[in-house]
Parts: C-alpha cells; sequence; structure tokens
C-alpha cells in the first residue's frame, strides 16, 4: 500500500513538474515568434500595434502559469521586451492605467514596465520557480 501511494505522489510530481516545463516552452516558442514577427513590423510608435499582434496574443493565451517566465523574461533585458509588461497587466486583470502617468498609454513605456514589474514583486515576493532561468 505504501508503495503504491509513493509512486502515486512520485507520478504527481513529474507531471506537475513537466506541466511547468511545457508551459515555458509554449512561452519560448510564442515569445521567439513574436520577437521575430517584430523584425518585419513596419515601425510604429502605437503600442496597440504591438500587443495586438496574433504572436503576442498567443503569449497572454498562456495565462497565469507564463507569469513567471514573462517577468524573467522582462528582467533580463530591456527595450521590446517592456512591452511584455502589458501581457503581464492583462493576464493578472490589472488596470493599465494604473501604471502610466500618460492616461493614453502612448508614453514612456520603460516607466510602464518598472511599475508593473513593482507591483508584481510586490504581490509575489517570493522568487520564481527555480527551473525559470533568472538574469
Amino acid at each position: 500500500m505504501k508503495h503504491n501511494l509513493l509512486i502515486l505522489l512520485l507520478v504527481g510530481f513529474i507531471a506537475t513538474g513537466c506541466g511547468w516545463f511545457s508551459v515555458e516552452r509554449k512561452f519560448e516558442k510564442r515569445y521567439a515568434a513574436w520577437h521575430n514577427n517584430l523584425k518585419h513590423l513596419p515601425y510604429t510608435e502605437k503600442t496597440a500595434d504591438l500587443i495586438s499582434m496574433p504572436t503576442f496574443r498567443a503569449i497572454v493565451a498562456l495565462g497565469r502559469p507564463a507569469l513567471p517566465h514573462i517577468i524573467a523574461k522582462m528582467q533580463r533585458e530591456r527595450g521590446v521586451n517592456d512591452f511584455l509588461a502589458f501581457a503581464v497587466v492583462e493576464i493578472s486583470g490589472w488596470n493599465p492605467a494604473d501604471f502610466s502617468s500618460d492616461p493614453t498609454l502612448t508614453g514612456n513605456v520603460g516607466e510602464f514596465r518598472d511599475n508593473v514589474m513593482a507591483k508584481y514583486r510586490e504581490l509575489n515576493p517570493e522568487p520564481p520557480p527555480p527551473w525559470v532561468k533568472q538574469p
């Protein structure tokens, strides 16, 4: 009986871990596709153009399990990754206007990202899971 319980627990542990790795792989694949599409996008100053792309929407569709991976990516590299803050806000159900001094959200994306990161850290003080690569 104990042997069966141990096997059941081990299988559950492995299955849970595989689920996280699966999310990481999906996120990395979707992130790479979004990044690749950005290279072919004509220059734009409109945030809406970048966050309405199907590849960006696919990142958002991963939902809460992807948040640690999105945050880790934002921590590693600035620039275009700052736009991932919009995915964090949408997935978390937050109001985008709470993170910018510009009500049109067309201003400083870096400021928006910094404010989103601050709130995320405030609500999630523990470090990301160990399988999420850190900068």
